[in-house]
């Protein structure tokens, strides 16, 4: 016997029912679509979302997040409650940053924003795909300094890093650790909390230690890095603007050039951004 409970008379009418209302709309709006297509509506043109994804999510308790201008923050990404994004950061697909617990005891005031964590990220810095910046209740803020790279899969709590630094793909910094600017987490690293990383040190390993330091060549190397990422985000705002617009001059028109010509208007705009 399962644990399903079975039908009866009012379930099947409900179940009918909602059926019923759900293609109903599903229909009206596929009727609607075609209308304004086949009248050039241009004005009303169905706009198709890139994703529902909730990108920016404030907190009714813990702040909500700065964004400055030029920042990349692609669709499927998660940028929670107390954090700070300065310009020309990006943070890539699938990449959670959440400040979004409050500090609590007695006598805090919870509606006070300096009694939540934050996180910042600093001028240029880019959060690659599927990254985790937190900051927990126990350890205060993540700080991320300019021109930080942050690998993919990364994860990083409550820890401070410089300006200019690589932080490795799969890597973890912990709560507590200190990554001085210009130096390297190699991928994979596990940094053990309250550790130093020094400037200028590659650190690699589980636990990491320090292997050597980097030579002048490898550090300009974290420094472009950090700034090809800045492009490329650029790029990026321009893909998905492009993709959205509606309307106006700049609507991608089919019928006057067909691909080639909605790939032009594309380049020209990306042209003119940067």
């Amino acid at each position: 016997m399962s644990g399903r409970t079975p039908y009866n008379l009012s379930s099947l009418f409900f179940e009918t029912v909602g059926k019923a209302f759900r293609e109903t709309g599903q229909a009206v709006d596929r009727v609607g679509i075609r209308l304004q297509k086949a009248h050039d509506l241009n004005s009303c043109q169905f706009n198709r979302n890139l994703s529902r994804h909730r990108t920016i999510q404030p907190m009714f308790v813990g702040g909500k997040p700065s964004v400055s201008s030029n920042v990349f923050i692609a669709p499927n990404s998660s940028v929670i409650g107390n954090v700070r994004v300065k310009e020309n950061a990006s943070i890539w697909y699938g990449a959670v940053v959440r400040a979004d617990v409050v500090k609590r005891g007695e006598g805090i005031d919870l509606d006070d924003p300096k009694n939540s964590n934050l996180v910042e990220i600093g001028v240029g810095t880019n959060i690659q795909d599927n990254a985790y910046v937190y900051s927990n209740n126990l350890s205060g803020p993540c700080v991320l300094g300019a021109n930080v790279t942050v690998g993919h899969n990364a994860h990083i709590i409550s820890a401070t890093v410089g300006d200019n630094c690589l932080i490795g793909m799969r890597s973890v910094l912990n709560p507590g650790v200190v990554v001085e600017g210009g130096a390297f987490v190699a991928a994979g690293a596990v940094v053990a909390p309250g550790t130093l990383v020094k400037e200028g040190e590659l650190w690699v390993g589980s636990p990491a230690r320090c292997l050597k330091g980097l030579t002048d060549k490898q550090k300009k190397q974290l420094v472009f890095q950090g700034e090809e990422y800045v492009k490329l985000g650029k790029r990026h705002i321009v893909s998905l603007d492009s993709l959205r617009l509606v309307g106006g001059e700049e609507k991608e028109e089919e019928e006057e050039g067909g691909v080639g010509n909605q790939v032009h208007k594309i380049t020209k705009i990306k042209e003119s951004s940067f």
